[in-house]
């Protein structure tokens, strides 16, 4: 009994050494199967544990992100980037000529070392948390290696209305948003909202906020000598008191004296009355007083005549700032607030609007980063470093949470009407026509202009609201199955393409060929006829024949058919196959019935 159970330990210990033989595999792919056999043999006795074919599925994301020079804002290439868990270097990378590091890798934490001569070694923390998330971190703005240690100190404000903060308390860890481990210092604000941790070694830090009524946080600071001026300004945050469930609160910031404006799409009453963009059941909460509180119980941005109930059910721009630190009344974030999130999708960008079309490296180099407070959790998302002045930062909806999206673009305008033309399908091409300039059908939900793609254009090229009927220009015989249409209404906001359903154009008729004809001339009334047709089609008849057989032709088959009853006559039939593209092809079919036998009279007798 004793050897039979060690032989099975040692079996199980084999099959735990199998499937682990390869660790660096398990980076490289996602995804593997593997058989394999293993004897094992214990004081004469031997057993073999056959392992039945299995799959290693990885879930894995990308971790990407910059590095910098704090002196001089400039890109800092070959900096080594360290991904390790628990002082285990997993894998190694290195910033390129623009800063820029990317790394796909297995889901997890990782603790993010970044190294450089003549600069402090620093660290940041980075958490892959779903299936083929594409996480941007905190640029790391690189702290020379003569920095000495010094003072950190600030202000921590209202997210909603700048007001200064007392009692908040603070604890700061080494390295970017590092939320665990080792603290270095902690403070509590004072009655004037102040902050300050004194002898702090060189380099950053994360410190963490908390206090009642108010939402925990965390922000990075740096410590190189005491910062004074300017420098010291970048050391102030914001938070956000609580909310109700449900609320949710978009607080943008940044680190420049740039005009940055945060720009909501988000989905209104869906009565299609109101607003301006009603009719795509969103709308756009940014600056202008006209566009900066909107209110679902009149779907509009005026609530004239609401109840407080109805006033409060509302999404607003609580602050518009047009600098991102100072201690000015326009300096600090742009906080927006939704009293209650809906269903729908809600899209959040910033804009430069001071570099506005100049697709620059200045919304990169503000620092900028957004916290989204929703339901007692905190989302942030970092800026790309990429040349823009347009950045979409994120989707969220109630079934699939916040999608990051974090692409750059550039916009001279960005105001009021950022919507795209909505398009749709309303009567396709015919399968398969012989009509070369065939007539096609759809919808829009703003005018404008059409363009073509693909293999298809016409001479149709203005659209307006709900169904627009259009005619090809001329096309060959064949299959189309590449053509798009799109609109651009008046503000340049282009549709994406609505795919043409795929037709195809035929205009070639069947080939009828006799196969046996009806004798001519013949007394049978009910005669038959064999003919064949290249093509399957629908048969029917023309000059007085006609059969009650199947109007199925079916191609290259030889079909027989009976004539319905006759009378004497000289017959020109045709026999018609028509396909499903309408195309007719004909057979002449030319016959005598003939029933009348001789009459025969005696001449002699």
């Amino acid at each position: 009994m004793n050897k039979v159970l060690y032989i099975i330990l040692l079996s199980l210990f084999s099959l735990t050494i199998i499937s682990c033989a390869k660790k660096d595999d398990s980076l490289s792919s996602s995804s593997g199967s593997t058989e394999n056999t293993e004897v094992v043999r214990v004081i004469g006795y031997s057993s073999t544990l056959k392992i039945s074919p299995f799959v290693i599925t990885l879930t894995s994301g990308t971790i990407k992100g910059s590095a910098l020079s704090q002196s001089s804002n400039s890109a800092l290439s070959d900096v080594n980037v360290s991904y390790t868990q628990s002082g285990t270097t997993i894998v190694d990378t290195a910033t390129d000529s623009s800063g820029d590091f990317s790394k796909t890798i297995a889901m997890g934490t990782y603790t993010l070392t970044y190294s450089k001569s003549g600069y402090l070694d620093e660290i940041q923390s980075a958490t892959l948390s779903a299936d083929n998330q594409t996480l941007v971190v905190s640029t790391l703005m690189m702290l020379p290696d003569s920095c000495t240690s010094g003072t950190i100190s600030g202000t921590i404000k209202n997210a909603s209305n700048r007001a200064l903060i007392e009692g908040v308390s603070l604890s700061a860890r080494r390295g970017l948003n590092v939320t665990t481990g080792t603290i270095a210092k902690t403070d509590t604000t004072s009655n004037s909202g102040t902050y300050s941790f004194s002898g702090m070694s060189p380099g950053w830090y994360t410190v963490e906020t908390s206090k009642s009524g108010y939402i925990a946080s965390t922000f990075n600071v740096y410590a190189c000598g005491n910062q004074s001026g300017w420098n010291s300004l970048k050391q102030d945050t914001f938070i956000s008191t609580t909310l109700d469930p449900g609320a949710m609160r978009i607080v943008l910031s940044w680190k420049t004296n740039d005009d940055l404006d945060s720009h909501l799409k988000a989905p209104d009453n869906l009565s299609r009355q109101g607003h301006s963009n009603a009719a795509h059941e969103q709308f756009h909460l940014y600056y202008p007083a006209d566009y900066n509180k909107f209110y679902y119980a009149t779907n509009n941005f005026s609530c004239s005549g609401c109840s407080a109930n109805q006033m409060s059910d509302n999404v607003t721009l609580d602050l518009d700032s047009f600098k991102g630190i100072g201690s000015c009344n326009t300096c600090g974030p742009e906080t927006t607030t939704i009293s209650a999130v809906r269903s729908g999708t809600y899209s959040y960008f910033v804009h430069n609007y001071n570099e506005r079309g100049q697709n620059n490296l200045k919304l990169a180099a503000s620092g900028a980063f957004v916290k989204v407070y929703y339901n007692d959790t905190v989302t942030t998302f970092n800026v790309p470093n990429s040349a823009a002045d347009l950045w979409y930062v994120f989707d969220f909806d109630n079934s699939s949470g916040f999608t990051a999206i974090n692409t750059m673009g550039s916009d001279s305008s960005f105001t009021a009407d950022i919507f795209a033309p909505k398009l749709s399908e309303v009567t396709a091409v015919n399968t398969r026509t012989n009509d070369t300039t065939p007539s096609y059908t759809f919808s829009s939900n703003e005018a404008g202009t059409i363009a073509y793609g693909g293999s298809c254009i016409s001479s149709d090229t203005s659209a307006n609201v709900n169904n627009n009927p259009i005619t090809f220009n001329t096309l060959a015989e064949g299959t189309y199955d590449n053509c798009t249409i799109r609109v651009t209404d008046s503000e340049s906001n282009t549709s994406e393409n609505l795919s043409v359903s795929t037709f195809t154009i035929d205009t070639t008729a069947p080939s009828l060929t006799m196969v046996t004809a009806v004798p001519s001339p013949t007394r049978d009334n009910t005669s038959s006829y064999t003919f064949t047709t290249n093509e399957a089609g629908t048969i029917s008849y023309s000059g007085g024949c006609s059969s009650s057989d199947s109007t199925t032709a079916v191609a290259d088959q030889n079909i027989t058919i009976t004539f319905n009853e006759l009378a004497d006559d000289t017959y020109n039939c045709r026999v018609i196959v028509t396909d499903n593209a309408s195309n007719q092809g004909t057979l002449p079919v030319q016959f005598i019935i003939d029933t009348t036998a001789p009459i025969l009279n005696e001449v002699t007798a």
